[in-house]
């Protein structure tokens, strides 16, 4: 969301919170694009005064990204920032 909005829309990291009174249940849910969708600042959202912030990039460009990252805590997103 952060690369489609151009940056208005901050990216999250993930936590999970538990509890000591019900067991936790979780579900794996994975949803995408064809791998060979452009991903990237929608047109509408960048202009002279809000550059892109992100270069286009393939879906499956962002899926290799997110197994390079496997167990780092540097987020997907960075490796597509455009240098300022």
């Amino acid at each position: 969301m952060q690369v489609l909005s151009n940056g208005r829309y901050k990216s999250v990291l993930h936590r999970a919170v538990t509890n000591n009174v019900h067991p936790r249940m979780s579900m794996a849910m994975f949803f995408g694009p064809n791998p060979e969708t452009i991903i990237g600042p929608i047109h509408e959202l960048t202009d002279e005064e809000h550059p892109p912030k992100y270069r286009n990039y393939r879906f499956s460009k962002f899926l290799e990204e997110i197994f390079n990252h496997k167990g780092t805590r540097r987020m997907v997103k960075e490796a597509f920032e455009l240098p300022r």
